[in-house]
């Protein structure tokens, strides 16, 4: 079964994601998107047949839903500013959404 899993931020929280998820058999192709240019230097570290990387713009919502409607699913690693914006999007687009959020007491 292919499983494209949509990786939303390349942080620390990402690169953790990203490895574990490589590391795993869950994904059969991961599609990394962060802002930051470097996404393409984390992506080339596994193998470009399981692992491409995007640089978008979060706020870029057009840009982010095309992304979203060719995941399985797609794992939120943003910051948390991010992630109620990230869900409605992933339900309009209809696609599962996993964050990464979490709240301070």
């Amino acid at each position: 079964m292919t499983r494209r899993v949509l990786l939303l931020g390349c942080g620390a929280q990402g690169k953790a994601a990203l490895h574990d998820l490589v590391s795993g058999d869950d994904a059969t192709h991961v599609v990394v998107a962060d802002s930051d240019r470097g996404v393409d230097a984390i992506a080339r570290r596994h193998p470009a047949s399981r692992v491409t990387a995007k640089v978008i713009d979060a706020t870029d919502e057009a840009a982010v839903a095309a992304l979203m409607r060719q995941a399985d699913v797609v794992v939120e690693a943003l910051p948390g500013t991010f992630a109620l914006p990230m869900a409605r999007l992933a339900a309009r687009c209809g696609v599962s959404l996993v964050s990464s959020m979490y709240l301070r007491d």
